[in-house]
């Protein structure tokens, strides 16, 4: 259920063309266009928004200089990593740290393969049986399919009467695909606990 992604281990950028790392790692001395972060500037190479991110694009339009509100430099920065490589390092646990916010940046600049990045960090580190419908609101939020469907699986698996999820005790991903069909049926206890917050479910199925 989880995306394919290789592991973020630092031999992924085996994997980048060297035009493109060359770039990336070049992007502070001849970016032509700077994003304001707080107090953290950002040199990027416009060609690569234009072609990577058409949403941070139009914001800049004909200017060269942005100022983003409401993100994490540090959150914006495995943004722009993953805008020049199409990964992000998962440096001093920085993806596992940051991952529900990067999945909100992923969502708001239309990135989807960003979004899906973030799924198994999210997994494996931050969804416990306590906070399911927190979990729920979040993939709604950022209309993340990847999320919704891996919550569907663990749910339907969880109502198993041979088996309880836990922390300590998760299924694997086979376990999740196997079982997750079988069982079958609708997220409904997390549906009803969503709407009793304001949320509509089925906001998860609907363009913005």
């Amino acid at each position: 259920c989880f995306p394919a992604h290789p592991d973020p281990v630092p031999c992924i950028y085996s994997y980048v063309p060297d035009s493109l790392l060359e770039l990336y790692q070049t992007r502070n001395d001849n970016g032509d266009v700077i994003i304001k972060v707080q107090n953290n500037e950002f040199k990027i190479h416009k060609n690569v928004l234009e072609t990577r991110c058409p949403v941070l694009n139009e914001l800049i339009g004909d200017s060269n200089l942005l100022a983003l509100e409401d993100i994490k430099p540090k959150v914006f920065e495995m943004v722009v990593e993953y805008l020049y490589t199409g990964y992000v390092l998962n440096t001093n646990d920085q993806l596992v740290d940051n991952a529900e916010c990067l999945l909100e940046a992923g969502h708001r600049f239309k990135l989807e393969s960003l979004k899906n990045i973030c799924i198994r960090p999210l997994a494996e580190h931050y969804i416990v049986k306590d906070n399911l419908v927190d979990a729920k609101i979040l993939a709604i939020r950022c209309k993340s399919e990847t999320l919704n469907l891996y919550l569907w699986n663990l749910h339907t698996f969880n109502c198993n009467q041979k088996f309880r999820y836990s922390k300590e005790n998760m299924p694997s991903d086979y376990e999740l695909w196997r079982r997750g069909p079988i069982l079958g049926g609708y997220l409904t206890y997390l549906g009803e606990e969503v709407k009793k917050r304001g949320f509509d479910p089925q906001d998860l199925l609907e363009e913005k």
